[in-house]
């Protein structure tokens, strides 16, 4: 509140104590709570937070240790991007800062000398798998580094992988990515959309070809399916056993679809009218909350193993392998690592709660 004369009326002050008269005019000024965004992935179980300036508030055990990397860090990040062992930070200038955050951190992207030249500027988005990077570029083209675990055992770098089958498919018109463990599926400004990576991670995408054709909205990876959200509203999926098990909820899943997210796992589509619905196994079951997320769910995010449901009245819902409650109300925005989900507050309070219940 301020007075007439503009000074500030704390909230505890008396009507004596302020000096007001009978007819005096106050002002009630609103103020916003600060925006805080964080970014996770389910192939790591940290995650970072960062406020609407750009300043990253807490790095949650991913900060780099190099001094020089630090201080490119201090400002101007707009997202971050979490693998198994290394982060990309994507700046406002358009470049991309990578660094290893455990031992194997070379391998999963931490180290981008090989496709350093085209990450100085014009990156629009990063994406990461658990072992890899991609990065959408202003102009529409893919870069991509780290490496992908092959089927016969053998890591192969990512970049000879999409330069070898489908480059030229990602060079131009690309508007986002999506990422399983060990393989990336762009969506195209025309609808279609393209796969490459391990075959048996969705890397292969020829048996629904004919369907990610054109029309295709979101990509989202389990750790070895990708869904996509169609224009229609519908759902295709491809990749290893949760394809098949979308048969049986096939027919909700034909229209009225508005975005899919995923465990390691399951997925559960987030429908126009609030419901959800879940296919998989483990947190594919939801039959234990089916009463309660058969409405009012404004979002819906799963760790490795368990999904949680942000209502429109702020409470969260959890299901899945030994799923731990969140309860924290006044929640606005939800997120998820491998092992922990992240709630934004009205206040913009972060809080962090294991997804599973300790067992015995």
């Amino acid at each position: 509140l301020l007075s007439p004369g503009s000074f500030d009326l704390p909230m505890d002050m008396t009507l004596e104590a302020s000096d007001l008269n009978d007819g005096d005019f106050v002002t009630a000024t609103a103020l916003a709570a600060p925006s805080v965004t964080v970014f996770c992935s389910q192939f790591c179980p940290s995650f970072v937070t960062m406020n609407e300036d750009g300043l990253v508030l807490t790095w949650g055990g991913l900060a780099p240790e190099c001094a020089e990397v630090q201080a490119q860090l201090a400002s101007g990040v707009t997202q971050v991007a979490v693998s198994g062992s290394a982060v990309a930070a994507l700046k406002l200038d358009g470049s991309v800062i990578t660094w290893e955050t455990g031992s194997a951190g070379d391998l999963c992207g931490g180290d981008s000398a090989s496709v350093r030249a085209h990450l100085c500027s014009g990156v629009k988005e990063v994406v990461a798998s658990g072992t890899a990077f991609a990065a959408v570029k202003h102009d529409g083209c893919v870069v991509t580094w780290g490496c992908v675990p092959g089927d016969d055992g053998v890591d192969r770098d990512f970049e000879v992988i999409a330069k070898a089958s489908v480059q030229s498919r990602i060079s131009s018109g690309v508007l986002t990515v999506a990422a399983t463990c060990s393989a990336f599926a762009a969506v195209k400004q025309d609808g279609s959309v393209v796969s490459w990576g391990a075959a048996n991670s969705g890397g292969d995408s020829s048996m629904v070809q004919s369907q990610l054709s054109s029309g295709v909205r979101q990509v989202v990876g389990s750790w070895s399916t990708f869904a996509a959200v169609k224009d229609d509203g519908s759902v295709v999926t491809w990749g290893i056993n949760l394809g098949d098990m979308s048969a049986a909820v096939q027919e909700q899943l034909a229209s009225g679809v508005e975005v899919v997210a995923s465990t390691e796992t399951a997925f559960a589509a987030l429908k126009v009218d609030g419901s959800v619905i879940t296919w998989g196994t483990d947190a594919g079951d939801s039959t234990v909350v089916a009463a309660q997320i058969n409405d009012g769910v404004v979002q819906v995010v799963g760790t490795r193993r368990v999904f949680a449901a942000l209502k429109d009245d702020g409470s969260v819902l959890t299901w899945g392998s030994n799923s731990a409650k969140v309860n924290v109300n006044g929640v606005q925005q939800i997120a998820a690592t491998s092992c922990k989900f992240v709630a934004v507050t009205e206040d913009a309070s972060v809080v962090a709660v294991d997804d599973a219940e300790d067992e015995d």
